[in-house]
């Protein structure tokens, strides 16, 4: 009788024990299901964008040094490639997903089958440079020789600056050359009476006694930024970001204009002279907005003027419309 009590008591004290331990495993589930669960981090964007030396990149690397990009969260990294037709090749190739290029430059380089678009705008000008002693006026250019570049943001920027002074390639000889840097040779061993140059060139040769006829005003012959059509299509997000970056970098520039303020990335990364920079003035920079089809359409009838037989797609394909539809 004893027995059978013991027996009985040691199987109530198991039932209870497993009964619960059954309850401390639910109890423990269910706090473990209240539990908030922290959402994964945005992965950065990867934004490779091909750029030249030349002022127009300044506000790039003002919105890497200043953070803007990684605001955005956005890796981005600005590569330094000299000639435009190879930044967009570039993009075409899937090598980068952006460039600053000039508009001619884009339209030459994509053809009839553009894969690229431009977005927004980007400051940049254009000055007529001579070391020729007999020319002081841009009208005394008549019969005379000026070194451009080839279907360039350059060679378009001369035929509008000569047009202002009543001249045409009717009575100027241009002379085209592979790069900036035979133009500016072109001026120094007097082969062409003027050259048409972007800085951070024109202000080396002013540096080495030349002088500026004249210079395209804002909005005459700017460069743009331009993606990729699968860049623009599958991160729309990621370039407005970009270009937001862009034009808050604009806005610090143009309220801290001293080029002292950025002599490093001046210097080392868009080849400014390092001595007497702070002589030098940089232009304001326009917001990037849309480009507009009057501007491109302007670029693509002088561009099939100068080279019989192109053929070039419609503006639309160049141009995108990402910023204004924002």
């Amino acid at each position: 009788m004893t027995m059978s009590k013991r027996r009985h008591k040691l199987l109530l004290t198991t039932v209870t024990l497993a009964a619960l331990a059954t309850l401390l495993v639910i109890v423990s589930a269910c706090g473990r299901s209240t539990q908030r669960v922290s959402a994964p981090a945005t992965k950065p964007t990867n934004i490779n964008f091909a750029v030249g030396q030349s002022v127009d990149a300044l506000p790039l690397y003002v919105a890497e040094e200043r953070g803007y990009f990684t605001q955005a969260k956005l890796r981005v990294t600005l590569t330094n490639v000299a000639a435009a037709d190879d930044r967009v090749s570039g993009i075409s190739t899937h090598q980068f997903e952006g460039a600053i290029s000039g508009l001619p430059e884009l339209m030459m380089t994509s053809g009839t089958h553009p894969t690229s678009q431009v977005v927004g705008n980007a400051t940049n000008y254009t000055a007529l440079m001579t070391t020729d002693d007999n020319v002081t006026k841009l009208k005394q250019l008549k019969n005379k020789t000026v070194g451009t570049l080839a279907n360039s943001t350059q060679a378009y920027a001369t035929d509008l600056l000569i047009e202002d002074a009543k001249l045409t390639d009717k009575n100027v000889t241009l002379k085209t050359t592979a790069s900036e840097t035979e133009l500016m040779s072109a001026a120094n061993n007097h082969t062409a009476s003027a050259v048409s140059l972007t800085d951070p060139n024109a202000s080396l040769l002013r540096r080495q006694g030349a002088r500026t006829l004249a210079q395209t005003t804002a909005n005459q012959a700017n460069t743009g930024i331009v993606f990729g059509n699968s860049m623009l299509k599958n991160h729309a997000a990621a370039v407005q970001g970009f270009m937001r970056a862009y034009n808050q970098a604009v806005d610090y520039i143009n309220a801290h204009p001293s080029t002292m303020d950025y002599q490093e990335i001046l210097v080392s990364k868009l080849g400014y002279p390092g001595d007497g920079l702070n002589a030098l003035a940089l232009p304001h920079f326009a917001t990037a907005t849309t480009v507009s089809k009057q501007s491109l359409g302007d670029v693509r009838s002088w561009l099939l003027a100068k080279n019989q037989g192109l053929r070039l797609a419609t503006v639309e394909r160049y141009r995108s419309t990402l910023l204004s539809d924002k």
